[in-house]
């Protein structure tokens, strides 16, 4: 079972003491106010895994646990707001490029695009309408100087090699695409995201 959860049980009777201790701490400890009188059975009394932080990662780590491991474990998700109106993860731009100097990165990326592109199909739950990330597709493009060019070319040859869908261009070709921009002298080159880039 997947469950999210405002707060943990396990941590219930620490915070209480921890609150006690703190009354005098002022306005910092409102959470912990607000834990400690919760009631004991909205909680579930052990998990497998405590995920804390229900934003983008801490979601998506709670579901390919889930994914992976099925029936046999628990997950639970510790999130101060379940509405996610004042979450960082809602509250930014919520980009999504392949460009990175890490290959790591990249290849995370390519495969959260792929999750983003079937969301409406994956996090589906019977009787309520398909969730709508709001994909808007569209590529980021890097610019170098003279002085970062070889570090770029090295950057796209990675990312090439794994796949991402990156165009190298050359000053005249930035110009002929983005003609409402003007490139100096101390623009080498610049790599622009074909596909699977956006917010």
């Amino acid at each position: 079972m997947l469950s999210f959860y405002h707060y943990y049980p396990s941590t219930l009777q620490m915070l209480r003491t921890q609150v006690s201790l703190l009354r005098r701490a002022g306005p910092g400890v409102s959470v912990l106010r607000r834990l400690a009188s919760a009631s004991p059975c909205a909680w579930p009394r052990s998990c497998d895994v405590l995920v804390v932080g229900g934003g983008a990662v801490g979601s998506s780590s709670a579901y390919h646990l889930k994914q992976r491991a099925g029936r046999d474990l628990s997950v639970v998700v510790l999130e101060q707001d379940p509405t996610y109106e004042r979450a960082s993860t809602v509250l930014s731009l919520s980009n999504i490029r392949q460009q990175f100097s890490v290959a790591e990165n990249t290849l995370l990326s390519m495969y959260g695009v792929t999750f983003l592109r079937r969301a409406s199909e994956l996090l589906a739950v019977e009787g309520q309408d398909p969730p709508d990330v709001s994909f808007f597709p569209r590529g980021y493009l890097f610019v170098a100087t003279p002085e970062g060019l070889h570090q770029m070319e090295e950057n796209y040859k990675q990312q090439t090699s794994l796949g991402a869908e990156v165009a190298w261009l050359w000053p005249e070709q930035l110009r002929q695409w983005y003609p409402w921009l003007t490139f100096g002298e101390n623009i080498a080159a610049g790599v622009v995201g074909t596909n699977n880039e956006g917010w």
